[in-house]
């Protein structure tokens, strides 16, 4: 059996992807959000080793991570009520200061207290952001196959940050 040549094709959908520029933005903002997450997360460890070798460390995940653990809830609650962008636009400027503001404390040698509370409004971010950013696809996608190559792409997209996020860390630290 062979293809109806009149079908759209995976090339098709991938081409689709790179010429919608709604797309193509969310794709973006997407790779950028990980790698800051990436990026910031490495920077915060090697920062509570810092200060108190393994137990800082330990320390700094524990009390970043736990108000995102028990604040998720509700926040993507709230977020839910908005409209897909809006939530999304709210999630990344919310991201952006916290970040800054996160790395504005460690250059200025901000008391410990202050760094960790920074980072866990910035982790409170992420629980938006990312959730957000997989809702808004299919109003963006004109196909199924182009929401499928979005998707793919966003995988593509945050494994690039994974990668790219603390190769930076490891940069400015050096």
């Amino acid at each position: 059996m062979t293809a109806d040549p009149r079908s759209p094709t995976r090339l098709d959908a991938v081409r689709g992807v790179a010429r919608s520029l709604p797309l193509r933005r969310a794709l973006l903002a997407y790779l950028v959000f990980t790698t800051a997450e990436w990026a910031n997360w490495i920077a915060l460890l090697v920062y509570g080793y810092t200060v108190d070798g393994a137990r800082g460390s330990g320390l700094v995940a524990a009390l970043q991570l736990a108000p995102a653990a028990l604040l998720s809830p509700a926040i993507a609650q709230w977020a839910g009520r908005l409209p897909a962008a809006r939530a999304l636009r709210v999630g990344y400027s919310v991201q952006a200061v916290s970040f800054c503001a996160t790395g504005l404390s460690l250059l200025l040698g901000a008391p410990f207290a202050v760094v960790v509370s920074l980072a866990a409004v910035s982790s409170l971010s992420l629980t938006i952001t990312r959730p957000v950013h997989h809702s808004i696809l299919p109003e963006l996608s004109y196909t199924p196959s182009e929401l499928t190559a979005a998707n793919s792409a966003s995988g593509l997209a945050e494994a690039a940050g994974v990668l790219i996020g603390p190769a930076l860390a490891a940069g400015v630290l050096a």
